[in-house]
């Protein structure tokens, strides 16, 4: 396998990855509990909130397709998880033979890993995103169409990587 071929297989991965992304986002996180009252079996959903822990309890007719979309998602991120180890292993021998493929390979997963931000919580990263991609430029931070850029984003209309790309342009012109 060429270096080319590995870097296209790893963008691949970035971008099946970005799509499992987006199914995550709308399953439902945690797990199913059964407890035994009475001899009777009740079943809840259980899941993180921030800090806090939140049970609810689950009807019958409820339980077998929220087992199926719970299982769904932990498999979903389990795939992501080992699609990440995978990348972070190609950036490896990707650097070794060509420092510049390495570089934009490091670029695309840095804005997956923007992107992996849950779209409800990303409203308190724009400015700190702004900082780290163009290095404190806050002339940039006034610019119409970059603030276009992050509310799409913000929305998960555009991924992450479109943003860079604007910035990059914008800077080399």
């Amino acid at each position: 396998m060429n270096i080319s071929s590995l870097y296209d297989k790893s963008i691949k991965l970035i971008d099946d990855s970005y799509s499992r992304l987006q199914r995550i986002w709308v399953l439902p996180k945690g797990s199913i509990s059964k407890k035994m009252i009475n001899n009777h079996p009740y079943y809840y959903h259980q899941y993180r909130d921030g800090k806090k822990v939140v049970s609810r309890i689950i009807k019958d007719e409820e339980l077998v397709d929220l087992k199926k979309r719970v299982n769904e998602r932990k498999k979903l991120v389990k795939l992501n998880k080992n699609a990440k180890n995978e990348l972070n292993k190609n950036i490896r021998v990707i650097a070794i033979f060509d420092k510049g493929l390495s570089a934009s390979l490091l670029d695309e997963a840095f804005a997956y890993s923007f992107d992996e931000i849950p779209i409800s919580q990303r409203k308190h990263v724009m400015i700190p995103l702004v900082n780290v991609v163009h290095n404190g430029n806050s002339s940039l931070l006034n610019n119409p169409n970059l603030k276009e850029y992050f509310e799409k984003w913000q929305n998960g209309e555009i991924r992450a990587r479109e943003i860079s790309n604007y910035i990059i342009q914008k800077i080399s012109d």
